[in-house]
């Protein structure tokens, strides 16, 4: 009887036995799981920050190409930089420009040969040095012997002389891809202001416009660069680069070829010309011609 008795209480206690397993098994399931999420949401947001990082120093150094750039450009045409701001987003979108522009032709330029070579050679030692070898643990091991007191402040120096080496040569590199594109964005800019002004001294607009306040024509020209106060244009009548406030101003830009005028009808019969002779009223631009000669034209 005590036997059975023994046995039944065994069979009780292996049950409660499996039932706490069971429940500490699912408890670990349960916690699992938000374990694992909260993994995968801490890759995600560090992703994310890295992302940002990257793309606050691209958006950095882009701005500098652009702002160095435009600065360049506008000195070597003789305007003053600070005269014409550009906005943040603009600067951006020209040191892409300027970027693509340059390293299209820093990419034709390059000595593929020796890049290679290189290559090869850094491929070679970074798998040397990443060969497996037994690790030299004297340092670890000394440090471990040694008293926290002792122990701790060591490690806390090396630990501060290796944050410091690590901002030193971030900056550096910064400085180095600054430099870089600093001088990307004056070469861009110096080529961009030698071809205008060679176009313009050549006299070949783009685009002539006219520039009128009130019912005074002040000239006639290419537009250059504008903002909310000043207007710089090449007067291509006196073949200077001049710089007018907008107050006022109405730009007329007449349709067709650049060099075209508009011709204007004039009644020749009213006029004393010194040929002796008149001509029938018809359409003449610039300056008036006979069929022999040219006339002068006198009040």
């Amino acid at each position: 009887m005590r036997k059975k008795q023994r046995q039944v209480a065994e069979g009780n206690l292996r049950q409660q036995g499996q039932s706490y397993t069971t429940g500490r098994t699912n408890e670990t399931a349960a916690d699992s799981r938000p374990r694992a999420h909260s993994g995968v949401g801490s890759a995600i947001a560090a992703a994310v920050g890295s992302l940002l990082a990257i793309a606050t120093i691209l958006g950095f150094l882009l701005h500098f190409a652009g702002d160095v750039s435009q600065t360049t450009y506008l000195t070597r045409l003789g305007l003053e930089p600070t005269s014409f701001p550009q906005p943040v987003d603009a600067k951006v979108i020209h040191g892409v420009y300027v970027v693509a522009s340059e390293g299209s032709e820093l990419f034709n330029d390059v000595p593929w040969p020796k890049v290679v070579i290189l290559l090869l050679f850094a491929t070679g030692f970074l798998v040397i040095a990443g060969a497996p070898a037994k690790p030299d643990t004297r340092l670890r091991d000394w440090l471990m012997r040694r008293s926290y007191w002792v122990r701790q402040p060591i490690v806390a120096l090396l630990t501060l002389v290796g944050l410091a080496v690590t901002g030193v040569c971030t900056a550096a590199l910064l400085s180095i891809a600054s430099t870089i594109l600093g001088i990307a964005g004056e070469r861009f800019g110096s080529a961009e202001a030698a071809r205008v002004s060679d176009r313009l001294s050549k006299g070949s607009p783009c685009k002539l416009t006219e520039m009128w306040r009130g019912e005074h024509l002040l000239g006639r020209g290419e537009i250059i660069i504008t903002n909310s106060n000043l207007i710089a244009w090449y007067d291509n009548d006196q073949k200077v680069l001049r710089t007018t406030k907008t107050d006022g101003i109405e730009l007329r830009t007449p349709l067709g070829p650049p060099k075209a005028v508009q011709c204007r009808p004039v009644d020749l019969n009213a006029v004393d010309l010194q040929v002796g002779k008149s001509m029938s009223a018809h359409r003449v631009c610039g300056q008036f011609q006979s069929p022999a000669s040219q006339t002068v034209l006198s009040r």
